[in-house]
């Protein structure tokens, strides 16, 4: 049941120059995942996502000008390819 959601976007936190956010950051208050890690919870949160909902996301991007981190999200290219890896290997795709 999903009480009538039909569709879902998930969406990356970026950390990006000009925001309160950076002095966080920078000052240690947070870490963000690698690569890697943010592919697993993608995948994560595939699993628990009903066959019924539409996944209209799996990821963001932030403006590269303003990127601070995660500097691999600049890649939206390798990001989707490795998702797609992980999703595969778990028999989702």
């Amino acid at each position: 049941m999903n009480a009538g959601t039909g569709g879902i976007k998930l969406q990356l936190l970026h950390v990006l120059e000009g925001t309160d956010l950076v002095k966080d950051y920078k000052a240690g208050k947070f870490t963000l995942p690698e690569l890697d890690e943010y592919a697993d919870l993608v995948a994560d949160c595939v699993e628990l996502i009903p066959d019924n909902v539409v996944i209209h996301r799996l990821t963001g991007d932030g403006p590269k000008k303003l990127l601070i981190a995660p500097l691999w999200s600049g890649d939206k290219k390798r990001v989707l390819n490795t998702v797609n890896k992980v999703l595969k290997s778990r028999g989702l795709i």
